[in-house]
């Protein structure tokens, strides 16, 4: 209907029986639909906003602007994902969005200048891969959303630094809450959190684990801070297990196992052949 209603106004138009306002008049209804209607129709109307932003520019323009708007504001949980679905849709429709029309516009954390939709989905990105809890994170950066982090290398490489600095830091926060002494079986579910944030980010190449940060990552358990040693600090039977939690080894050993498998998977994602053998005898050791 829509596509139909300009090409009506366009002939009419050209043939003098429309004057040339009432034309703008109907892109202004075009323009506050596709600004006012649910983005859940965009992509039954693919096509059709293809067609009528080809001809009609400032369509193109209506859309950008409707998805920046969309990224300002917060995302609630798994709405993400339907968001880079629609975004990655219309650019497989040919709209594409992710470079333009708006003018680049600066990025003063990179000193780089990308396209306004680009720029307002990296900073949503950033500040939820900084912000959210890991369990936020676990839930919402799978699928579509990786896909729309691997979308341009502007993103991608942004992304990348943030999403390596909270790996780092989650690992040390996890640290300060053991030496506080915070609840073990809490600890154990954020840990495993953060070992399936860690794998999709990895996974998808978001994950820049340079020396010495990745030695880290990997170290031992006595080394504060790294992987095994958060793992062995909520392990029945391991030396680093806190003498506070001893009356809650029996609780703990149900998902020990599988929080040493987390491990082991993260040391062969990021490790080398030697370090994914390490991996293998931390497995046997803290499950067994």
């Amino acid at each position: 209907a829509l596509g139909a209603c300009r090409r009506a106004s366009v002939e009419l138009t050209a043939e003098g029986l429309m004057r040339s306002k009432v034309y703008e008049a109907i892109m202004s209804a075009l323009a506050r639909w596709i600004e006012r209607e649910p983005l859940s129709l965009f992509p039954k109307n693919a096509a059709a906003l293809l067609r009528l932003s080809t001809a009609e520019p400032s369509l193109l323009e209506a859309m950008e602007h409707r998805l920046i708007r969309r990224a300002l504001q917060p995302f609630p949980p798994e709405q993400l994902a339907g968001y880079a679905r629609l975004v990655l849709g219309l650019q497989d429709a040919g709209m594409v969005l992710l470079d333009g029309p708006g003018e680049p516009q600066l990025d003063p954390p990179s000193a780089a200048h990308y396209p306004p939709l680009q720029l307002s989905i990296l900073n949503a990105l950033r500040q939820m891969i900084r912000d959210l809890p890991i369990s936020r994170l676990a839930g919402d950066f799978d699928g579509p959303a990786l896909r729309l982090m691997n979308a341009r290398p502007g993103i991608q490489q942004n992304v990348q630094i943030v999403a390596t600095d909270r790996v780092v830091d989650e690992l040390h926060r996890f640290q300060t809450k053991v030496l506080k002494r915070d609840d073990p079986l809490r600890l154990q579910e954020e840990l495993l959190y953060w070992g399936r944030t860690a794998l999709a980010m990895a996974g998808a190449g978001l994950l820049d684990m340079s020396e010495p940060l990745r030695a880290h990552v990997l170290g031992p358990p006595e080394e504060l801070g790294s992987l095994a040693f958060c793992a062995a600090s909520v392990t029945p039977g391991a030396k680093e297990l806190p003498v506070e939690y001893m009356g809650l080894r029996a609780a703990l050993s149900d998902r020990s196992r599988e929080m040493w498998q987390m491990v082991t998977h993260v040391f062969v994602s990021l490790g080398n052949a030697e370090e994914a053998a390490v991996a293998q005898q931390l497995l046997d050791q803290g499950s067994a």
